[in-house]
């Protein structure tokens, strides 16, 4: 309640009608404000809503009737650590708006050290609500509090108490880390102590494993304000504020802790050390790093860290600091929009940030005690306006007028993704821009809608036009593997409309069998803010027949978005989820990795859609539940290897959960691998998934190791299907490309979920990044197949575009090269195998980039590889593996 309504309140008190006007009052606090949680009579009645809203039956529901928050239940995962107890939901009552994503706290500044929830209890009063969540371990007892409370009426506040009760594992630094991968939301650096510490957008290069890097990017700093999707129904921003942080002694005595900020593209970490620092200093730096290294708690010792977190209705810095600041409003107008303006002080250290979407007048709320500001206005067409106000001579800057707006009207009716690059000089666009300014060590770090792309499905939602900054770009018109490319010059000039005049691709190659991306992304991840329809436009754009929309750790159906848009006739979409591991416990010391599981189906009464619970336990056990709740579902092995990850425990291969990777010259048996194999209480073990993908994005140089890997297995027995997918997230990021080419017709009643599951478990698919392949004999497909007789000829028909080069056909029996040859697109070659005993039959082709290629398809190469021909030699009827 804010002062004024307090005032209010004691002179209701000069009589009796006064008093019962007050009880009312109170009495109307005490129903807006509740805790408590979920379960199957209530769970409806909450709003719970927004691109990142996850709570259902079980979690812990908190709200002022103004703000509502979810904190997820004890057993469910949320985050880089096991369990829950963590804010997983924060919006506006009235809006659907959520896109908080994962906020973990680090006590030992590490995820496998980091406190378990074990107890989450409800508390309401009049004007407040609180949700506490306790744990404890190794010697400390640890309870966050989320509070809604009268008195700071605009935040939700987090109390941290961190006490230790017994001797244990020494506690030096702890933190609050908060995630959004691929700038799910754009952190905004601010100290309002010390304004050379704030850096806005624009922050260092941090290496993760180097200490003196990691200590170098520790600013003073105390808000980190979260900016989501300019794109979103309901745009919101979070303010985060690290309030205090104190440790109280065994004699009662309080004493402020060292507080720092550390700020990367996909996280951020608001810390503090255990004790003082013996040599203090504003900016912590190696020293002080030294001296963190000797702390720890004594026994009745606690730490209690105060943070709010503020949200604001609108995607930008404004719509918190608005609320922070209480000086003057500057204000002014702009004849143009979208447009971002960016607020300095006269030292050019930032203050705010606002996003206009309408031509008119605009304002942003001062600190107090300035002299001077600079406002930076940018635009999409790359027109970058700046002006200096001088505010004791007024807070009004007048008119900003821009002249150069350039526009590109866009042919519509016509699937197509258009590519531009700029020539003669002219930069390559980014189009999609959210003029945020983002930068890491100078260099622009982009967000999901950023790319060089337009993609055009031939529907009314089509974008009508571009902004682009002047100057000559050449443009490409895509529409995937089987079409050709149109290019076509086009001048882009200050303050004018033009208009691209492009054919549309024509198609060039024939093929009867549907393509699939396994693996897709939409703004229902938290590494992603991409609106699902414009990725279902994207996919549409490059002629993939069936989507297999794989979220982390959510089931979503996008059924009604999809019913929606006007492309139901040329996309099918299957729900999925990808089964996304973060956290390291004992039982799984490097998590386990990523995995997609499809068909499946969305519950919205359950947390995250009713995913299954996916940390803390072995990938056989995972395997077991899903087999049992999802019997005609696949288990897809997502990426089991990867170069220059982000996370070290994303892929499966390079560690089996154990710590250890995969070796594939030893037998499975061995004991480097023996993880593989050992069985359950269940009897499942973590190889029993379905499918492995042998080609993710353009990680072209892991598809080596992981063919490697695969073939190794194939010659064991583990008749293992190898998918391609594209593991989209980002317009900037090709979908439907690497992709699948199965069995199962392109259009029709005859595309169905139960369809594309059995061409799977068949093994008659193959992936592809370009070239068209068949693997056949007497005109019939026989990859996956299993073939009789020591004496084989296959019949490989190899088909590309134009600018798909292919060069190389690569034979592989039994995991070794059979035969390697030159080869021609558009072209049929005969393979002759003899064989002494049961084998397995590969067939892989590959080219080289072309220029066309490289511009289309940025990072990949041509390659097509089919799955498995089995070969019975001795015709018993049983298929008898090699062995390595």
């Amino acid at each position: 309640m804010t002062g004024q309504h307090a005032n209010r309140g004691r002179a209701f008190l000069l009589g009796l009608v006064f008093l019962g006007a007050t009880a009312n009052v109170c009495a109307g606090l005490a129903e807006r404000y509740r805790a408590f949680q979920l379960d199957g009579a209530n769970v409806d009645t909450v709003p719970r809503s927004g691109p990142d809203a996850i709570a259902g039956r079980g979690d812990w529901w908190l709200s002022d009737g103004h703000l509502c928050a979810a904190v997820s239940a004890v057993e469910h995962d949320s985050g880089i650590v096991a369990g829950g107890g963590t804010l997983i939901d924060f919006g506006f009552c009235d809006r659907a708006d959520d896109q908080w994503t994962y906020t973990n706290l680090l006590t030992g500044l590490a995820k496998e050290k980091a406190i378990r929830a074990q107890h989450i209890a409800a508390t309401q009063s009049k004007g407040r609500a609180e949700i506490a969540v306790t744990g404890e371990d190794s010697g400390l007892r640890q309870t966050v509090r989320y509070v809604l409370d009268k008195q700071d009426p605009d935040a939700l506040s987090m109390w941290i108490d961190i006490e230790r009760v017994a001797p244990g594992r020494a506690v030096t630094m702890s933190g609050l880390l908060t995630v959004y991968p691929h700038r799910a939301m754009s952190a905004y650096t601010l100290s309002t102590r010390n304004s050379e510490y704030s850096l806005g957008f624009d922050h260092p290069y941090i290496d993760r494993n180097d200490v003196f890097s990691l200590v170098s990017g520790m600013m003073p700093a105390d808000w980190s304000i979260l900016v989501g999707s300019h794109a979103a129904d309901a745009p919101i921003s979070y303010g985060l504020q690290m309030v205090s942080a104190y440790l109280t002694d065994t004699e009662g005595n309080d004493h402020a802790l060292p507080r720092f900020l550390i700020t990367l593209p996909e996280y951020n970490l608001h810390g503090w050390m255990t004790r003082p620092l013996w040599w203090d200093s504003e900016k912590p730096g190696m020293w002080q790093m030294l001296q963190s290294q000797f702390m720890d708690l004594k026994v009745g010792e606690r730490m209690v860290v105060h943070l709010r977190v503020v949200p604001g209705q609108h995607a930008d810095v404004a719509a918190v600091t608005d609320q922070m600041y209480q000086g003057a409003l500057l204000e002014g107008s702009v004849n143009a929009a979208p447009v971002s303006l960016a607020l300095f002080n006269a030292e050019g250290q930032p203050l705010s940030q606002r996003r206009v979407s309408e031509p008119g007048r605009f304002s942003l709320r001062l600190p107090k005690g300035l002299e001077r500001v600079k406002l930076v206005a940018r635009s999409p067409w790359g027109e970058i306006l700046e002006r200096e106000q001088d505010l004791s001579q007024g807070q009004d800057l007048g008119a900003l007028t821009f002249t150069q707006r350039s526009e590109l009207r866009l042919p519509s009716g016509s699937p197509m993704k258009l590519t531009f690059h700029g020539v003669n000089g002219t930069p390559n666009p980014r189009i999609g821009d959210d003029l945020l300014n983002f930068r890491e060590d100078g260099q622009p770090v982009e967000h999901s809608l950023v790319s060089q792309t337009v993609s055009l499905a031939g529907v009314e939602s089509d974008p009508p036009s571009v902004f682009l900054p002047p100057g000559d770009y050449e443009v490409l018109a895509s529409r995937g593997l089987e079409y050709d490319v149109s290019q076509l010059r086009v001048a882009v000039r200050p303050g004018e409309v033009s208009r691209l005049n492009i054919e549309p691709p024509k198609r060039v190659l024939d093929n009867d069998w549907a393509s699939a991306d396994f693996h897709v992304h939409a703004e229902a991840s938290f590494d992603s803010t991409l609106p699902l329809l414009e990725q279902m436009r994207s996919f549409v754009a490059q002629d993939a027949d069936i989507l297999v929309l794989a979220e982390h750790n959510r089931i979503v159906d996008g059924q009604a978005i999809l019913e929606g848009s006007g492309l139901e006739e040329a996309l099918h979409l299957i729900t999925g989820s990808e089964l996304t591991g973060m956290a390291r416990t004992t039982t799984v010391p490097s998590s386990i990795g990523h995995s997609n599981i499809f068909p499946v189906s969305e519950r919205s009464d359950l947390f995250a859609g009713g995913v299954p619970q996916v940390e803390d336990r072995r990938l056989r056990s995972l395997i077991a539940e899903t087999r049992y709740r999802y019997p005609a579902a696949i288990f897809q092995l997502n990426h089991p290897r990867s170069d220059g990850a982000l996370d070290d425990d994303l892929a499966f291969f390079d560690h089996l959960s154990q710590g250890m990777p995969f070796e594939p010259s030893l037998p499975i048996t061995h004991s480097r691998n023996l993880p593989l194999v050992e069985s359950g209480p269940s009897g499942f073990r973590d190889i029993d998934f379905d499918a492995m993908e042998i080609l993710n994005g353009d990680e072209v140089a892991a598809y080596h190791r992981i063919l490697r890997d695969w073939l190794a297995l194939l010659n064991q027995g583990y008749r293992i299907r190898a998918t391609g997918n594209s593991d989209s997230h980002e317009l900037a990021e090709f979908v439907g490309i690497p992709r699948n080419y199965l069995d199962v017709p392109k259009r029709g009643q005859g595309r169905t979920d139960a369809a594309v599951v059995e061409a799977i478990r068949k093994g008659a698919l193959y992936l592809s990044s370009g070239p068209l392949l068949s693997v056949s004999q007497s005109g019939g497909s026989v990859i996956g197949e299993q073939l009789t007789g020591a004496e084989q000829s296959l019949d490989i028909a190899i088909a590309a575009a134009p600018w798909v080069a292919v060069d190389t056909l690569n034979v592989y029996v039994n995991g070794r090269l059979h035969s390697s040859r030159n080869v021609e697109a558009n072209q049929a070659y005969s393979e002759s195998i003899h064989v002494r005993r049961d084998s397995v039959v590969v067939v892989e082709v590959t080219g080289p980039a072309t220029a066309v290629y490289r511009k289309l398809l940025p990072g990949l190469e041509p390659i097509a590889l089919a799955n498995p021909v089995y070969i019975d030699a001795d015709g018993d009827g049983r298929w008898t593996a090699p062995g390595l």
